[in-house]
C-alpha cells in the first residue's frame, strides 16, 4: 500500500463518519479493502424514497476501527509529524 499514515487515518475517518458510495470512493478505499480495514455493504434507502435499489457504501470494519484508534493515538505523539508522512505498513495491522 503506497499511502502515508495520515492519508490512511483521513480515509478511515471519511468512511466512518460519512456514507461514501462505493462507486464514488477515493482510490485509497480499494487499498484499505485488501487488508480488511473497510468493506462494502448495501445501504437500504429510506422507505419514503422512490429509489428502491440498495447502494453499495464503504464501511469501516472492526479491524479498521481499531487501526483508526491506533493511528489517532499516534497522532497525539510528538513524532506524529514525521510518522504522518511516512509510508503506511499494512503488516503492522496484523501484527498488533
Amino acid at each position: 500500500m503506497k499511502y502515508a499514515n495520515g492519508a490512511i487515518l483521513d480515509a478511515l475517518h471519511l468512511a466512518r463518519y460519512r456514507q461514501i458510495p462505493w462507486h464514488k470512493r477515493p482510490p485509497i478505499f480499494t487499498s484499505l479493502q485488501a487488508p480488511g480495514l473497510v468493506r462494502t455493504v448495501a445501504q437500504q434507502p429510506p422507505v419514503d424514497t422512490r429509489h428502491y435499489t440498495p447502494v453499495q457504501i464503504a464501511e469501516v470494519t472492526d479491524k479498521g476501527g481499531e487501526e483508526a484508534v491506533r493511528l489517532e493515538s499516534r497522532s497525539q505523539s510528538p513524532e506524529w509529524e514525521r510518522e504522518r508522512h511516512a509510508d503506511y505498513v499494512a503488516d503492522a495491522v496484523t501484527s498488533v
